[in-house]
């Protein structure tokens, strides 16, 4: 393989079989080619740049650790971005008593637009009460709502990262909408009047 030329399957196993002999020249080959995708591709889930980054780095530093212990088998493209999906997952899981202030805003905004909702207490009553709605979801459900409006994944990309049906993923959907609705009653019928 010439430096300017895409590595091949075949390139990157050989990076991948080096890198788990202890090999860094092949390990800095596999971080060099991954490493920017990667970042751009967990930056879908996450939407935050620097826990993009940091989830990326803690996934080589996983790689280097494992040694001998990794083995990516077959394709080591799909072994790698399974395995950022999968931490950008458990990002999103661990930190969900922490709502991403970006998704209340947006659910608050969008609920705002449309209404003359001007005292500060009124936003700040709506912005408990979404949280509450977030919190008391399930935890697929909350997911399922936090790919859709924060990363912004169309169903058929939340079912297939999740690895269950598209169906489910509406039906999730249709129940989170619900329960924002019902818990948000109040402020919608602010907007109303």
């Amino acid at each position: 393989m010439h430096d300017s030329a895409k590595p091949t399957r075949e390139d990157l196993l050989r990076w991948a079989q080096k890198t788990r002999l202890g090999d860094h020249t092949a390990f800095k080959k596999l971080f060099k080619h991954f490493h920017a995708p990667l970042c751009e591709f967990v930056f879908k889930y996450v939407k935050n740049k620097q826990s993009a980054e940091d989830i990326v780095q803690r996934l080589f530093l996983d790689i280097y650790e494992k040694g001998n212990n990794w083995n990516p088998r077959n394709n080591v493209k799909t072994y790698i971005y399974t395995s950022a999906r999968n931490q950008a997952l458990n990002y999103l899981r661990d930190n969900k008593k922490h709502i991403s202030a970006s998704a209340i805003d947006k659910t608050m905004h969008s609920i705002l637009q449309h209404s003359h909702i001007e005292e500060e207490q009124h936003a700040r009553d709506l912005r408990q009460a979404i949280q509450k709605a977030y919190g008391e979801m399930p935890e697929q459900r909350r997911l399922i709502f936090l790919l859709s409006r924060e990363s912004d994944l169309t169903y058929k990309e939340i079912s297939s990262v999740l690895d269950i049906s598209i169906k489910t993923v509406e039906t999730q959907m249709g129940r989170a909408l619900k329960a924002l609705r019902k818990e948000l009653h109040y402020f919608f019928s602010l907007v109303k009047n």
